[in-house]
């Protein structure tokens, strides 16, 4: 959502400068004619809204003082989510630098939330307005509406809930790219299920599918995502301790599905992992997990060869770093920037957030 200027003002802008394609600002001709862009609250909250999108995703409060040189919280916004010059040309660049508790944690136990005993798989929506989570307790889907995108503390059920009992204790959990499937690995069995969607990334009228067995390669994978265009799938293994990589063909769809023998050992850095996911550009993949026996998480960092592919991978050299969370974690979700990181926690059934900035975007 975006104003175009040459069709709001006509007469009153510029349309033809290929430097500025979607209209550019002028001045009057002669004092009075009204020919000169006017200022109006379209465009200037179109400028705003822009702005304070910044401010709310890199989780900043305004100051009420205006920005300055040396002094400007949008520059701050920036740097949290892109970083600074300097970073950016810096290959060292580790998660411990970028990854920092964005305190928008939320108890999933209350009965207002659903009353969630021990919940594991979660999925955001691609606009952030609403997210799925699985309760192995329960067997079952529930749905979650957020009042702020990808904002944890405000979000509120929706009270619609799916059962999957016959697919069996689901972890890992994802969207197709249009949000009209959605998919989770059995953590027992191996089988990757898959469910029709009526209204995309909603739970109400979803129906089973189809399967994909992964037991030849594990049967006890925990963590599930893909490729961008759904070409690719994913699974991280805690038993195995390795990530394996699926073609699939057609996109999205798990009656199409092959290994392609290639996987990734990532026993040498991450102590039991549990899940991992792509940069939003695919050049580097973000292992998840931690000893069940203390409340943290491990994240390592693997750079790839290859975009989107497991062919070749390295572990970026001091990149694991650990994070203290108040329990055993079960389970995490992305939004589609991979900006943002929302971990499950097991006792008491907690959902934790995480800002994740460029830490994870291929350099």
């Amino acid at each position: 959502m975006a104003v175009i200027p040459k069709n709001l003002y006509p007469g009153q802008t510029i349309g033809s400068d290929p430097a500025y394609p979607q209209g550019k600002a002028q001045n009057v001709t002669v004092p009075g004619d009204a020919t000169g862009t006017p200022l109006e609250k379209e465009w200037v909250n179109d400028l705003w809204g822009f702005l304070q999108t910044i401010l709310t995703r890199a989780n900043i409060t305004p100051s009420g003082t205006p920005d300055q040189v040396g002094a400007s919280q949008y520059q701050d916004a920036l740097n949290l989510r892109l970083g600074t010059m300097s970073k950016l040309r810096s290959v060292g660049m580790v998660a411990a630098d970028f990854l920092r508790d964005d305190g928008q944690d939320v108890d999933l136990s209350g009965a207002p939330l659903g009353s969630l005993t021990l919940p594991r798989g979660l999925a955001w929506a691609a606009d952030g307005y609403s997210l799925i989570v699985t309760d192995t307790t329960a067997a079952a889907f529930f749905e979650y509406d957020c009042a702020i995108p990808f904002d944890l503390s405000t979000i509120s059920y929706s009270a619609v809930t799916v059962s999957h009992a016959a697919e069996g204790t689901l972890g890992g959990l994802a969207f197709s790219a249009d949000g009209l499937k959605l998919f989770g690995v059995e953590i027992t069995d191996g089988f990757v299920s898959e469910w029709d969607l009526v209204t995309p990334f909603r739970l109400s009228g979803a129906t089973f599918s189809s399967q994909f067995n992964s037991s030849p390669q594990d049967s006890q994978m925990t963590g599930l995502d893909f490729n961008a265009a759904g070409s690719k799938m994913y699974l991280t293994s805690a038993v195995g301790e390795r990530t394996y990589q699926y073609s699939v063909a057609p996109a999205f769809d798990m009656t199409g599905v092959t290994y392609d023998s290639v996987s990734l050992d990532l026993s040498a850095e991450i102590q039991i992992p549990r899940f991992g996911f792509w940069s939003a550009d695919g050049w580097r993949w973000l292992a998840i997990g931690g000893d069940p026996g203390n409340s943290e998480i491990q994240i390592a960092q693997y750079d790839a060869v290859t975009k989107y592919s497991l062919t070749g991978i390295v572990y970026l050299a001091g990149s694991l770093r650990t994070y203290p969370v108040s329990s055993v974690a079960n389970g995490c979700g992305t939004d589609p920037e991979r900006t943002r990181l929302a971990v499950q926690l097991a006792s008491p059934a907690r959902t934790e957030g995480f800002t994740v900035n460029h830490a994870i975007v291929g350099i």
